[in-house]
């Protein structure tokens, strides 16, 4: 059983889901897939290559040879070489999309099995519903029922001499606009990262990016929370619940712990950060992976740059894990 933000995580299931991403990377690094894909991309590009040069070549000769009203046909030769141009490019791009997507999901499956942790590429509905109850600061974003938790690692750091159990994944929500004809939906994606202290955190706030409407809230209602950087006065704000809360603050956002959150706002800016009582939880914009350099229909083997990607991430939360956690020894 692995900690999940509000659950444990199931193994059986997930060891399941591991094995089929795994036993589909083995059949598409084949040495017959491989051909058989190397094939295909030649023919792609030989439709695309072939298609343009002859439909140009075509337009050129009927169009000065022929007055256009002399008949219908004129251009089909031409339309038609261009129609195997567009096959050409579109099974290329259809392919590279295609492997990519499964390199993505190989990467994050290596990831897992060389830390000893679990991943899931499942949409999970049932949890988003319970962090949207639960967590709503966080995840009672967007205003129509399609949200989802998905693409989750579950395991454990090492921080000092303890185990510190983590779930983290990428959130999806929808935000609707306008009515009838004018109606519009947006897609975002947050991404997170959920950790739990072996001591127990007393407290519940949200640090969040300083806004122009939280400036005018706090000028009104006086409840803003000034520490020693006047840096971190300016970019990030509180919200908490009542005075005890607001007591914490101050204990727990040390002159260190300033300095980390001002270090992190520099390398991923307008993030939030939830310290509450049964974890400590960051959410990002975008994807929890993204701009990977893998590219299996070139080599057959994960980038390491890939790979170092996430533990990086990981890292830079792993300080200001140590120092929020020094408050409540």
């Amino acid at each position: 059983m692995y900690w999940a933000l509000y659950g444990d995580q199931e193994e059986t299931e997930v060891f399941k889901e591991m094995a089929k991403v795994e036993e589909d990377w083995k059949k598409i690094t084949s040495e017959k897939e491989v051909q058989r894909r190397r094939k295909m991309m030649r023919i792609f590009s030989l439709c695309f290559v072939v298609g343009l040069v002859f439909g140009v070549i075509s337009t050129m000769l009927f169009s000065s040879v022929l007055p256009i009203n002399q008949s219908d046909w004129n251009l089909a030769p031409a339309i038609i070489f261009f129609v195997i141009m567009a096959i050409g490019l579109v099974g290329r791009s259809f392919t590279r999309s295609y492997y990519y997507s499964k390199s993505k999901d190989v990467l994050k499956l290596m990831l897992a099995k060389e830390n000893n942790w679990l991943y899931s590429s499942e949409k999970n509905v049932p949890q988003q519903q319970t962090l949207e109850k639960e967590l709503p600061e966080l995840f009672g974003k967007g205003n129509t029922s399609n949200k989802y938790i998905e693409d989750q690692f579950f395991g454990e750091i090492q921080i000092g001499k303890n185990k510190i159990p983590f779930n983290l994944g990428n959130f999806y929500y929808e935000v609707r606009s306008g009515h009838g004809k004018n109606q519009s939906t947006k897609s975002y994606y947050k991404n997170f990262f959920a950790f739990r202290p072996n001591n127990k955190l007393n407290a519940h706030f949200l640090v969040s990016p300083e806004r122009l409407l939280h400036k005018i809230g706090n000028m009104l209602t006086k409840k803003d929370v000034d520490l020693e950087s006047m840096e971190f006065n300016k970019k990030f704000v509180f919200s908490y619940k009542d005075e005890k809360n607001k007591a914490l603050i101050p204990r727990i956002f040390t002159p260190t712990l300033q300095l980390n959150f001002l270090e992190l706002e520099k390398k991923r800016n307008n993030f939030q950060s939830l310290i509450t009582n049964g974890a400590i939880v960051f959410m990002f914009d975008g994807f929890l992976l993204s701009f990977l350099k893998t590219n299996i229909l070139k080599e057959n083997k994960i980038s390491e740059a890939d790979t170092a990607q996430l533990k990086n991430k990981i890292d830079e939360l792993v300080v200001i894990i140590k120092e929020i956690t020094k408050s409540f020894d």
